[in-house]
């Protein structure tokens, strides 16, 4: 489902495609808190495939700039912040204030303040996104976590060349967790 009074923003990065990358969550009526949110071209996607709202956090002044005026066409549902989250007390003070349903980051190594947050705080956010490049030890350490606090993973690569991938990881709800063994991931 597209919706179509939210306006398309192009991404940032040519060839861009968001419908790859992004394609395992339905944001229907989800919160989404979006670290690494460029000019707003990830929020568009989000509210257009009909999430409720998304917390817009970028730290560039000059895509923030420009984030502030495409948000003014999100009807009201962009909320964008100005911040770079290099400390896990500001990742963990977001995820508190704003209790996301997908936590999406792509902020160009940023990810790593994920890995200092409590695991209790992992486990409050249902879905996750993240863009992970050059580093494939982060990459299968994200892994390893997300399989040990019982959520599944799927893994897309983005780009072979320039080493970047796409991971999504969903909770498994508690009656589900027997059927869905805790090892291995779908590529």
């Amino acid at each position: 489902m597209v919706i179509e009074e939210i306006p398309y923003i192009e991404p940032i990065s040519i060839g861009e495609k968001y419908e790859f990358s992004y394609r395992g969550i339905d944001y229907a009526g989800k919160t989404v808190l979006d670290i690494g949110a460029d000019v707003g071209s990830t929020a568009s996607y989000f509210l257009r495939r009909g999430a409720r709202g998304v917390i817009a956090v970028e730290a560039s002044k000059k895509y923030f700039d420009i984030l502030l005026e495409n948000a003014k066409g999100m009807r009201g549902l962009c909320t964008p912040m100005f911040m770079k989250v290099t400390e896990p007390v500001q990742l963990s003070s977001l995820l508190d204030t704003y209790k996301p349903d997908v936590l999406h980051m792509d902020c160009e190594g940023c990810e790593r303040v994920l890995l200092s947050i409590k695991v209790e705080e992992w486990k409050n956010v249902p879905e996750y996104e993240l863009e992970v490049h050059y580093d494939k030890d982060m990459l299968f350490y994200f892994i390893e976590k997300f399989l040990n606090i019982r959520y599944e993973v799927f893994l897309f690569v983005i780009d072979p060349i320039n080493h970047a991938w796409a991971l999504t990881a969903k909770k498994i709800p508690e009656k589900d967790y027997e059927a869905i063994p805790n090892k291995g991931y779908r590529m």
